[in-house]
C-alpha cells in the first residue's frame, strides 16, 4: 500500500504548496464544509462527465470515500 509509507510523504510534500495544510483530515479543500463552496464545486464536478469513459462517480460519493481515508491520508 501507498498511503502510509515513507514515498507517499515525499510525494504529498511535493504537491502540497508552502501556505497549504498538510493534514487532509483539517483540510477544508477536502472537508468541503461550507454549503455555498461544496455546491460550487459539484457544479463543476458534474459539468466534466463527458470525460469519462463509463460512468462519473457521484460528486457525494467521492467525497465519502476521501472521508473513509481522511484520517491516513
Amino acid at each position: 500500500a501507498f498511503i502510509g509509507t515513507p514515498e507517499y510523504q515525499q510525494h504529498k510534500d511535493k504537491r502540497f504548496r508552502a501556505g497549504d495544510h498538510p493534514i487532509i483530515a483539517e483540510n477544508e479543500a477536502f472537508l468541503l464544509t461550507r454549503p455555498a463552496v461544496r455546491k460550487e464545486y459539484k457544479v463543476a464536478f458534474e459539468a466534466t462527465q463527458t470525460l469519462y469513459y463509463k460512468n462519473q462517480p457521484g460528486f457525494d460519493e467521492m467525497l465519502s470515500r476521501i472521508q473513509e481515508w481522511v484520517e491516513r491520508l
